[in-house]
């Protein structure tokens, strides 16, 4: 059992391998891909759709008849082994241990059966997941708008556990600059209808975690992205300007005084040692073909020796 989220994650890939492929489930991806086909039609009116999806079967078809097919989900390495092996039979995923037991075996009427089963209903199975996986990919970004739509709508509900508060309240930080503590009911965070936000939401932000910036007055930052975005904010940018350092991409993580004026010093210094002299960069041909800086060039020319 998976929550819709984490559906919306997978339903296309087919990673389970263990899933029995039954009747059941050839009518249930049937029944999705319609809904799929129909839904990318209403949103992409214009959209060229039946060559689309013509073109779809007929790279399946090319790759089937070709042998080149592979599953949406892939094959473990396992799998592929099997397949390489002669004795193997991929319609009942049987081996056999001699090419004689295989051949007697291949007369019979179960195998028979299973050849057909295999390039009629597992071929259709097979058909539409390469087609979903397809379409999905056409309507990735709606696949993802729905994501963020239903964590919102998630994030509307306060459900914390006070019980999941008390064990998680002494968390350590992997960092020595970053030290998650508990929040109290007074300054926990509120979503936009100014309810308190579900503890998941809490934890998947990071919002325990404190971040200080020296250059912002010791202020107080908390969750990952808050923290990045600061340094674009007024507040680090008149620290910067009290500094007189420019807030530029290369302070980005910088927190504490003292390290962006070594920072400013540093590069600084790469500056200077990048600025064109004149003296020693600049060259000069003599009359052999002999290269020198300018220097070098007028002092020889002052003595009369190019």
């Amino acid at each position: 059992m998976v929550d819709y989220v984490r559906y919306l994650d997978i339903f296309w890939t087919f990673p389970d391998k263990n899933v029995v492929k039954d009747k059941t489930y050839l009518e249930y991806i049937e029944n999705l891909f319609d809904y799929l086909s129909v839904f990318f039609k209403r949103r992409q009116p214009l959209f060229n759709h039946e060559d689309t999806f013509n073109q779809f079967e007929m790279d399946f078809d090319r790759d089937w008849i070709s042998g080149t097919f592979a599953p949406v989900g892939g094959y473990d390495e396992e799998e592929a082994k099997k397949e390489a092996d002669p004795l193997y039979c991929k319609y009942t995923r049987k081996k056999f241990n001699s090419a004689s037991v295989y051949q007697g075996y291949q007369q019979g009427k179960n195998y028979k059966r299973a050849k057909a089963w295999y390039e009629t209903t597992y071929k259709q199975m097979m058909l539409v997941e390469t087609k979903i996986n397809r379409i999905a990919g056409l309507l990735a970004e709606q696949i993802e708008a729905t994501k963020q739509n239903i964590e919102k709508k998630q994030a509307r509900h306060y459900v914390e556990n006070e019980a999941d508060m008390e064990e998680d309240s002494d968390v350590e930080s992997s960092s020595d600059d970053e030290e998650e503590i508990r929040m109290t009911k007074a300054n926990y965070p509120v979503g936009w209808d100014g309810n308190p936000i579900p503890y998941w939401l809490y934890k998947l932000h990071g919002l325990g975690i404190e971040y200080k910036c020296e250059i912002c007055g010791n202020m107080s930052y908390w969750g990952r992205r808050a923290f990045e975005r600061h340094f674009q904010e007024w507040r680090h940018a008149h620290g910067m300007r009290c500094l007189r350092l420019d807030n530029t991409k290369e302070y980005h993580e910088i927190t504490k005084i003292q390290d962006a004026l070594e920072l400013s010093k540093k590069l600084k210094d790469l500056k200077s040692r990048a600025h064109w002299d004149d003296e020693q960069m600049q060259e000069f041909e003599d009359a052999e073909g002999n290269v020198m800086n300018k220097k070098t060039f007028m002092d020889l020319r002052a003595q009369g020796l190019v």
